[in-house]
């Protein structure tokens, strides 16, 4: 089922909102203490059901990066059922390759194939700004092709 958590962040007395995929409401609420920490300090506000899931994506949390780089975790089902968390960016476009894809700006890049049990680690990194997209460069979709889109070192 798909359910939105809203919480009240006590260091910065900010409301936020996640949707997530879970079984159920506690279920919800521990994918957010999984991904902030035991010492995140919070006040839940609310947990409501939106959906039952189908076989499209999901999408669990939304954040920025330090850079203002927008990044999502997301969910994706495979063929044989099972399912793979991944990082959706939008980062803005160094070079282009083509004309789908245009110099200052956004683009979609996709880090997958991430060990799943890295995945919320690696989410957590990113927004945080102790790691970069150069850091993750193993894990783009589109290779070579997403690198030379933001302009890292490698061979045009």
């Amino acid at each position: 089922m798909l359910y939105e958590i809203s919480f009240l962040n006590g260091n910065t007395l900010q409301f936020e909102h996640v949707t997530m995929i879970a079984g159920n409401k506690q279920e919800a609420w521990d994918k957010v203490r999984e991904l902030y920490g035991d010492n995140f300090e919070h006040r839940l506000t609310g947990t409501k059901k939106i959906s039952d899931t189908d076989n499209a994506n999901q999408i669990w949390f939304r954040r920025t990066m330090p850079d203002g780089t927008k990044i999502q975790l997301e969910v994706w089902p495979n063929a044989d059922g099972t399912t793979e968390k991944q990082i959706g960016v939008y980062p803005i476009c160094v070079h282009s390759d083509s004309h789908w894809i245009r110099e200052n700006e956004t683009f979609r890049l996709t880090l997958c194939r991430i060990p799943q049990d890295k995945v919320y680690d690696l989410f957590h990194e990113l927004q945080s700004g102790t790691k970069t997209l150069v850091d993750c460069a193993e894990y783009f979709y589109y290779g070579d092709e997403d690198a030379k889109r933001l302009g890292m070192n490698v061979a045009y």
